[in-house]
């Protein structure tokens, strides 16, 4: 869906007046909640150059970093380094076990700074390599920078089509806010929430 199209819908369904930068808004807001879904479509390998460093500020190295994917059918391991050709993954854990650990093979992520200690004996790791959910949601116009907020017409949303109706509901709600008492947004805004949540089922 492009932004374009977008915009055009939301100002047919929306009662009152509406600006650009109301939906500009509006719009980051609501793709942040479907961003917290963990989006199929949206889950990349991070890759990240090891050096001297054993920590990582992921907000830095992988500015669209949201959260690991990790890998239930490998004990929730998903960050990796190759020995020779062979992927070897590091056993993620809290960071109380992380500091306690003294033979290595471990990462902790604390907020957005990951942080990992090597296998004893291991050597010349160059790359990290990091699954993880996107928050970026919007294709810019040029066709090739991905980023958090639509803003020209021709920019293109990048979740799955199954959420462009409780996309443009959600932006709908947050727009006529003013129009609600707490108690109705609170509740519409529960229900909207719960409408997303079972749409990940279809993705």
């Amino acid at each position: 869906m492009k932004y374009s199209d977008f915009k055009s819908t939301i100002t047919e369904l929306h009662s009152g007046a509406i600006i650009t930068s109301q939906i500009n808004n509006v719009s980051k807001l609501v793709l942040g909640k479907i961003a917290r879904l963990r989006l199929n479509n949206r889950i990349k390998i991070g890759e990240i150059t090891v050096g001297s460093n054993t920590s990582w500020n992921l907000d830095t190295e992988l500015t669209d970093f949201f959260a690991l994917k990790l890998d239930a059918e490998n004990q929730n391991r998903c960050i990796y380094y190759y020995q020779s050709t062979e992927p070897c993954f590091l056993i993620q854990t809290n960071n109380s076990r992380f500091i306690q650990n003294t033979e290595g093979g471990f990462a902790t992520l604390l907020g957005h700074t990951l942080k990992v200690n090597f296998p004893s004996g291991v050597s010349s790791v160059s790359k990290l390599y990091i699954p993880y959910y996107s928050k970026f949601l919007v294709l810019d116009k040029d066709g090739s920078t991905e980023k958090e907020t639509p803003a020209e017409d021709n920019d293109t949303f990048l979740f799955d089509s199954v959420f462009d109706d409780a996309f443009v509901e959600g932006v709908l709600l947050y727009l006529k806010r003013k129009d609600l008492n707490d108690y109705e947004f609170v509740k519409a805004v529960a229900q909207w929430e719960k409408s997303i949540q079972s749409l990940i089922f279809y993705q």
